[in-house]
């Protein structure tokens, strides 16, 4: 797949690479400090401490931090999840992981933040005649937030053959990702022809935009002397796929099945008490707490709180926080009684056990990157990244697990999502994306070639 990012853009997410590089240097230098005082004292305690605790902490950032310093913009690890639909619809997921900064990180401007971050852009994809399927998809605006509007694709056999031609658009900034069609692409350098053949068919006309187009940059930092539009620079990504994780022993389907299954169960009893008096009751779950201490809840209130945490640890909850907090919850379950499953606490306990072999399965693949790496290299879906440098193979595992550590909504179901976040998303798309990209101009103007 086709990544672009424009010339001016990429200059500003060089230079903020090389202000994270330069931030986790000292990471460097306060673990060799940090040894070499415990070498010395003779501590031998406190430094198998130090090497097993410390030093696998500090794992991920050195990795990434390798990474970038080695390529930077270059590299790029993709995620194609296919995830099922919450009515007949199947649904996608493409997740970037980036070896560079999340955007906002230029020295004296703003401080350095983390070297890698996750982007994604979300499939619906629904039944249509004659074999066909329709494709539709979410670009992602500021902060990571879907836009509200879906964008067609058409009719096409395969998602392979609806993106056939598009090409994907990285913003600086944080979680900024999105597509562009093949007629918007036409479009564009459309334009820049009828652009450029306009300023140059007189020297006044092209001396007058040449100093109108240097004053709005003075003004705004928006436009480039001689043409508003930038030139383009060009990368590509591979995508490690559903049957490429099962490869590593990590089977997507049976977790996603899983959750589907527990999800019905409570769609189920939701209907069965009351969908509409249910939603009254979920929206005053931001002030249980408060609720709580006021007023004695009755054993129904209990009940509706019951069915929102288990719908908040399903849908709203990371990955890998859920085995924790369905444990929490099974336990309430059998005091609670909500469900009257006989096979409902098993099936839970299923789902713990499976997340926390997940959790342990991508453990090791970390250590295996770093202590038995010609077993690692091997693996095919390691193989699949044969392109990419040794540092970008080694952090397919951290990106997994940043993958895990996120919410199902925040995958592909913003439906889902919190009604804080729901609101925000209104706001997020397009308003405040037009105004963090404002922001990003004038960081990227104080930012020399």
């Amino acid at each position: 797949m086709k990544v672009a990012i424009t010339e001016r853009e990429l200059r500003y997410e060089e230079k903020s690479r090389d202000t994270v590089v330069e931030k986790y240097e000292t990471t460097y230098d306060d673990m060799y400090k940090q040894l070499e005082k415990l070498v010395e004292e003779r501590d031998t305690l406190s430094l198998f401490k130090f090497i097993q605790s410390d030093l696998e902490r500090q794992k991920y950032l050195i990795m990434t931090h390798e990474w970038a310093k080695a390529k930077g913009l270059s590299e790029m690890i993709g995620f194609l999840l296919k995830l099922p639909g919450l009515k007949v619809e199947e649904r996608y997921v493409m997740y970037t992981f980036l070896a560079f900064s999340k955007g906002i990180s230029i020295q004296g401007v703003v401080d350095a933040d983390h070297p890698g971050d996750l982007e994604r852009v979300i499939f619906q994809v629904f039944p249509a005649a004659g074999g066909l399927k329709d494709y539709y998809f979410l670009n992602t605006a500021a902060h990571g937030f879907p836009v509200l509007m879906k964008d067609d694709l058409g009719k096409h056999k395969t998602l392979k053959d609806a993106v056939k031609g598009c090409e994907v658009f990285l913003q600086p900034g944080d979680h900024a990702m999105g597509l562009l069609k093949p007629e918007e692409l036409t479009t564009r350098v459309h334009f820049e022809k009828v652009y450029s053949k306009i300023v140059n068919s007189s020297t006044f006309i092209h001396l007058f935009v040449d100093g109108l187009a240097r004053f709005f940059r003075r003004l705004t930092g928006i436009l480039r002397p001689h043409s508003p539009f930038d030139a383009k620079r060009y990368y590509e990504f591979y995508f490690l796929e559903s049957d490429e994780l099962k490869g590593l022993d990590i089977d997507l389907d049976r977790y996603m099945n899983q959750i589907f299954d527990l999800d019905r169960r409570l769609k189920e009893r939701i209907k069965e008490i009351g969908n509409f008096k249910y939603k009254l009751k979920k929206n005053y779950y931001f002030f249980r707490n408060w609720i709580a201490k006021k007023f004695k809840r009755t054993t129904v209130w209990n009940k509706y709180l019951q069915l929102n945490k288990f719908e908040s640890i399903l849908w709203r909850t990371p990955i890998f926080l859920q085995d924790n907090e369905l444990s929490e919850y099974r336990k309430e379950e059998l005091t609670q009684v909500v469900f009257t499953d006989d096979d409902y606490i098993q099936t839970i306990e299923q789902l713990e056990l499976y997340i926390a072999r997940i959790e342990r399965r991508i453990d090791l693949l970390k250590k295996m990157s770093f202590e038995n790496q010609d077993k690692y290299f091997n693996l095919d879906a390691i193989n699949k990244f044969a392109d990419l440098s040794v540092w970008a193979k080694i952090a397919v595992p951290s990106a997994i697990d940043t993958l895990f550590n996120k919410t199902l909504w925040d995958w592909a179901y913003p439906e889902k999502a919190p009604l804080g976040q729901k609101i925000f998303r209104v706001f997020a798309s397009p308003a405040s994306f037009f105004f963090y990209k404002f922001i990003q101009r004038y960081l990227i103007r104080k930012v020399k070639a």
